[in-house]
């Protein structure tokens, strides 16, 4: 089967998740849209383990070799659907996880340090 989307998200945010007693965990939340305004798909990468910074984009590797290309004007912490951020939310409270959704500055300051981490995981 097919994927309905591309790995050239129309929106992007970052997720920091925090497991009880373990390390963060940081993943790539997208979007597509198949409307201006309706949005088709949300889904989030398998971990991010390196960041790439090509100008006007970000590419990202997951630890399951997937890379999503994400321009950087695209970055919007507030696009996730309600049921999906309360879907989220509650997954987050049965699993005793915290989760948060990195705002623009975070996000970008982040993406920055990642890249001096070359070689090494942070997810």
């Amino acid at each position: 089967m097919s994927r309905p989307f591309s790995s050239r998200p129309h929106v992007w945010a970052i997720l920091k998740i925090i497991p009880q007693n373990a390390e963060p965990i940081f993943k790539l939340l997208a979007g597509w849209f198949s409307n201006p305004g309706q949005l088709y798909a949300v889904r989030t990468n398998s971990g991010i383990v390196r960041v790439q910074d090509n100008g006007d984009v970000y590419l990202f590797h997951g630890s399951s070799g997937s890379t999503y290309l994400c321009a950087k004007a695209m970055y919007d912490p507030t696009f996730m659907p309600l049921h999906a951020y309360l879907n989220l939310a509650l997954q987050a409270t049965l699993s005793e996880t915290e989760v948060e959704i990195f705002d623009e500055k975070a996000a970008f300051d982040w993406c920055s340090a990642a890249r001096a981490l070359r070689g090494r995981a942070y997810h």
